[in-house]
């Protein structure tokens, strides 16, 4: 008997429970060893039958270590994007491995074309999200290929023609290189438009109200750069407190569209990881303003250069100064 067809607005995936555990081996004295698996997302088909490769690939991506925090993590993200191209396939009666270039281009153009219900006339995705849903396709597809013993499957030219693309970050001298695929079909980007947590107008009444309370200038000057700081990246406040003065001097190296390394405190099993935020070179010019014309001097008057561990807006001048 055919399963009825989910609606179309209707999520294909469902955490595993906070229970669930996964084995992964036998100890000497006969024990399973396994470990915790729980808000990994299963996705299914519209007709609601398991998406087999879909969740092998889930299943690799957890083993990766990639994060499952706050409902689900980055591997709810990836379930949501890769959502797109299952209903894509199951409409279209395709199995993954017998997708073509034409038809992933078709898949694209389809994500491209959908009108938002609620606002008429208008897209309901904007070019940076198709591609986001686009390039997590074609990794997932990359895997497609590798369990159907089809290393062509993705590549430039494969049955599916990505390419593997490049760009270069420095950390602390050295060059980092950053890897994503690309497709032919890929929208142009549009335009960033920001969207904060806090509207502008409320961003501008904490800016008024530093000098009110703030008894000393370079109080005045941090307490305006770490706002500046909140706004531009969008980082959490453990993060801004882990930036250090050498990241802002490594995004002001990179002269062409810099990026600034900025510490996640959502990291995995407990390691240290970072991200890249782009920023632009007058709010980088600002910060190091503060650097050279404010906090070198506190440092110098308070802990001394010896001391100084390096943090942007060091956590040492508070504890000693009060500042």
């Amino acid at each position: 008997m055919k399963n009825s067809v989910m609606p179309r607005d209707e999520k294909l995936y469902h955490l595993t429970s906070d229970s669930l555990r996964l084995p992964y081996g036998i100890a000497r004295n006969n024990e399973v060893l396994s470990v915790r698996a729980d808000k990994i997302p299963l996705l299914c088909w519209p007709d609601g039958r398991p998406c087999t490769e879909a969740n092998l690939y889930l299943l690799r991506c957890f083993e990766r270590g990639l994060s499952r925090k706050e409902g689900g993590g980055t591997l709810t993200q990836y379930a949501k994007l890769i959502s797109h191209l299952i209903r894509f396939c199951f409409n279209n009666n395709y199995s993954f491995i017998s997708l073509t270039d034409s038809r992933f281009s078709l898949f694209i153009r389809t994500l491209q074309g959908e009108m938002d219900p609620r606002q008429p006339g208008q897209k309901k995705r904007r070019a940076t999200h198709v591609v986001n849903i686009g390039r997590t396709c074609l990794g997932f597809l990359g895997y497609v290929g590798e369990l159907y013993l089809e290393p062509c499957f993705i590549g430039a030219t494969g049955t599916i023609r990505a390419e593997t693309k490049e760009f270069k970050l420095s950390n602390r001298g050295k060059q980092i290189v950053r890897t994503y695929l690309h497709h032919h079909s890929f929208p142009n980007p549009e335009p960033q438009t920001r969207r904060l947590p806090i509207n502008s107008a409320n961003i501008a009444k904490l800016i008024e109200v530093i000098p009110d309370v703030s008894t000393t200038t370079f109080q005045r000057r941090r307490r305006f750069i770490l706002i500046k700081l909140l706004e531009i990246t969008g980082a959490r406040r453990v993060e801004i407190a882990n930036l250090r003065v050498e990241d802002i001097y490594n995004a002001r190296q990179l002269k062409q569209e810099p990026v600034l390394k900025v510490f996640t405190a959502k990291r995995l099993g407990g390691r240290e990881e970072f991200r890249f935020l782009p920023v632009s070179k007058t709010d980088l010019e600002l910060i190091v303003n503060f650097i050279e014309k404010f906090r070198h001097r506190i440092i110098k008057k308070t802990i001394g250069v010896s001391a100084d561990l390096g943090y942007l807006c060091s956590g040492q001048v508070i504890l000693a100064t009060g500042l």
